[in-house]
């Protein structure tokens, strides 16, 4: 990598510090409004206004550091374009890295390589001058690449982690103090891995420490049999649970900093036959909500959501399984929404993101506040932009429905397996076809894939073993389609980050009779205006289901067919795909056995 010299600071007489905000709405990507909300949370939280604008998703990281980058003339790079010494990460400071926000790469020609989010801090360049006596050459990295490079490099990478060096130094149970840091190193290894949550598993001989990263259960460093009721009652205290009580299971709640960033947890515990088996659901409250483009949405898709958010009333549904991100897209289409001049509420279980501007309110059944009671309260908050975590039961889809149909937009999830699926869904809730016609703006039905590793994937071979069924599928054209292999960055699992594999339903003049013929249907394949018609006239009006987005992601090389396989059934997947023989007969299969169920 070639050097690139040290930025110019107003300091030492380079140009004076660019007025990011003020770019950012010269080049329409910011509102003068949303200048002033940013502001505003800048005052109160005192953190860089870039961070910020990015936080409340009115703009995208790459688009606040390609200012900087003009301005002080240098490159931004991504984490595959880096290559870190092992020497570097041998000593790595993990709290320089968070202070400085830099990331040391390695020692070339007697001069160090830095990527750094914001080289015209002056204090971050102090700090790294203090920790490596060398000539600096400086890349710009965004704020989520640091983090991919932490999560990268902390694992399999020449850090070790925390659980492993208490371990290493020898253990007691009466040592308080020490199994309280082991507790919490069980908790920080898995976030600063990306886990979105942490398993502690007791066995016979040992207790399993697991973390779910990218949907996938990986198992990490494990405990000694003997600590681990220790760590289970030292974690218990931290939720507020009962300690003496072992025979039941419990629900609690942690909250924890976490290399400064504030971390919520779910946490829920169960009886075991080797002891209690604890889960802690891992809710990153200063993460940010990550614009749609960024969730591996279609750009024409999501300029489509885009427009949605502007509806003054309607319903919008995204359905999937649960863990398939239905709540971020939620978020990600919430933060287009104008909330200075809309008043935006949301009720949810649990509340997974911070978001200024929007009152959010969390459902709790323990005391009868569920979400039919919270969304009849918050219609009497005078509500604009209504967020619902989950349509349930046919009390809420009544009130969901009426609320759309009475001047409000309504966002909210549904647990169908696609997003045709929704219609007859809604109507087996009570929710009349000719009502549903009428206000139903669009279905979104997602699935999360696992994306390949950018860095060890190579070209889909004639001698692979998925190359075969992967051709048979893509009806011969198999692109640039790619396969898994392993390596460091991605801890040999070949993938590295999700994307959205998604389809979305836009009722038009074409379709809409169809969804009031629904609720006259007796099965999904009535030959008079079932699913199935509706079905069929979507996919005459240009309709592209899970599986055509499927394939579309497969063949750019972005993911494989097999961890397609791994969130979809084969009768799902539309195209020429010998896997489920034909692909109409397929899914009308499916849905004459989803019907008979």
């Amino acid at each position: 990598m070639a050097n690139v010299p040290e930025p110019q600071s107003a300091e030492n007489g380079g140009p004076p510090r660019i007025r990011i905000g003020d770019e950012l709405q010269r080049r329409g990507l910011l509102t003068a409004s949303q200048l002033q909300v940013a502001l505003g949370e800048q005052k109160r939280v005192h953190r860089p206004l870039g961070e910020i604008v990015v936080s409340l998703g009115f703009v995208r990281s790459i688009d606040t550091a390609r200012i900087l980058s003009e301005q002080l003339g240098l490159p931004i790079v991504s984490p595959d374009e880096l290559e870190p010494e092992p020497m570097i990460l041998e000593q790595l400071d993990r709290e320089l890295v968070r202070k400085a926000r830099a990331f040391p790469v390695k020692v070339e020609a007697g001069t160090l390589t830095v990527a750094m989010v914001d080289p015209s801090d002056p204090k971050a360049i102090a700090m790294i001058r203090n920790a490596f006596p060398y000539p600096l050459s400086i890349v710009m990295v965004t704020g989520n690449d640091l983090e991919t490079l932490l999560r990268r490099y902390s694992s399999g990478g020449g850090v070790s982690t925390e659980v492993a060096d208490i371990l290493a130094r020898g253990m007691a149970v009466e040592d308080d103090r020490r199994i309280a840091e082991l507790a919490i190193a069980v908790i920080t290894d898995g976030i600063r891995r990306g886990a979105t949550d942490v398993h502690v598993q007791p066995e016979e001989f040992l207790t399993r420490i697991r973390y779910r990263i990218d949907g996938v259960l990986r198992s990490a460093e494990s405990l000694p049999h003997e600590v681990s009721d220790a760590v289970v009652s030292r974690l218990k205290i931290s939720a507020r649970l009962d300690i003496a009580e072992r025979r039941r299971p419990q629900d609690g709640r942690i909250r924890m900093s976490v290399d400064g960033r504030e971390v919520d947890l779910r946490m829920s515990v169960m009886p075991n036959v080797h002891g209690e088996n604890v889960v802690l659901r891992v809710l990153d409250r200063t993460g940010g909500v990550p614009p749609l483009e960024e969730l591996g949405v279609d750009p024409v898709v999501a300029r489509e959501l885009a427009t949605l958010a502007q509806r003054p009333h309607g319903l919008f549904l995204v359905t999937g399984p649960t863990g398939s991100g239905k709540t971020t897209t939620l978020y990600a289409l919430l933060s287009r929404v104008d909330s200075i001049q809309r008043n935006v509420a949301t009720i949810e279980d649990p509340v997974e993101y911070s978001v200024p501007l929007v009152r959010q309110s969390q459902v709790d059944t323990a005391v009868g506040y569920g979400f039919h009671e919270g969304l009849r309260a918050l219609l009497r908050q005078d509500p604009d932009v209504i967020l619902v975590g989950e349509i349930r039961d046919e009390i809420t889809a009544d009130m969901a429905i009426k609320a759309a149909m009475t001047g409000h937009l309504v966002l909210a999830t549904l647990h169908t397996t696609d997003a045709l699926g929704a219609i007859p869904r809604l109507i087996d809730l009570g929710v009349p076809g000719y009502i549903l016609e009428d206000t139903l703006l669009a279905v979104m039905g997602q699935r999360l894939v696992r994306q390949l590793c950018s860095r060890c994937s190579v070209p889909l071979a004639p001698g692979h073993e998925e190359y075969a069924q992967t051709e048979r599928w893509l009806c011969g054209d198999i692109g640039q389609a790619k396969a898994a292999v392993g390596c460091t960055a991605c801890d040999g699992s070949g993938f590295l980050g999700r994307l959205a594999v998604a389809e979305v339903f836009l009722p038009t003049a074409a379709t809409r009779p169809y969804i009031r013929q629904a609720s006259h249907a007796s099965g999904p394949s009535h030959s008079e205006g079932g699913a199935m018609t509706l079905e069929e006239a979507a996919a005459a009006d240009g309709f592209r289901d899970l599986g055509a987005d499927a394939a579309k992601k497969v063949r750019a090389g972005q993911t494989t067919l097999t961890e397609i396989l791994r969130v979809h059934t084969p009768s799902d997947l539309a195209g020429c795909s010998v896997l489920s023989g034909d692909a109409t007969a397929a899914r009308r299969d499916g849905g004459e056995q989803r019907g008979a169920a």
